[in-house]
């Protein structure tokens, strides 16, 4: 009996927590063959958000050899509800005075930088996120998966 209760009160505690916790994100990439991005290549991300009270952060997940020519890269970002569709074009800056703003193992660096400069709302729903490199050079080479997080914020934080 006494095993019983202590098991019973495991599974609260870690209910407790997967309820409270801060990290519910969806996370989602796509790999290049011989680690290039061709244009015409455009990253389909589904995205599935289970209700309207939350707040989210989208980022940019960029994994790129080190021998990535470039210290930016300008995207296409689409997002797609139901009929409606928002396009954006931005840049990212992965350097800073030649050093790389994200985490460097050996030869293979992983960055994730923000989409939306500050938490947003989204219905809760099905999305489709597009992603297109708009860069000059095509195909864009070194870059080895790109794709996006969606994390949901503490709403008690985020103005309305």
């Amino acid at each position: 009996m006494q095993f019983v209760r202590v098991l019973f009160y495991c599974w609260t505690l870690v209910f407790l927590y997967a309820c409270s916790s801060r990290n519910n994100f969806i996370e989602n990439y796509q790999s290049f063959p011989n680690h290039r991005w061709a244009s015409n290549d455009k990253v389909n991300i589904p995205a599935v958000i289970p209700d309207s009270v939350g707040h989210y952060n989208l980022y940019l997940l960029l994994r790129c050899e080190n021998s990535y020519e470039f210290n930016n890269i300008w995207l296409k970002i689409t997002a797609a509800y139901g009929d409606t569709a928002f396009s954006m074009t931005k840049e990212f800056i992965l350097m800073d005075n030649h050093h790389w703003l994200g985490n460097v193992y050996r030869d293979v660096i992983e960055l994730q930088l923000p989409i939306t400069t500050q938490p947003i709302r989204l219905k809760a729903g099905s999305y489709q996120f597009m992603l297109e490199q708009v860069m000059r050079q095509n195909p864009l080479k070194g870059v080895l998966n790109v794709g996006m997080m969606i994390e949901r914020t503490d709403t008690s934080s985020v103005y309305p």
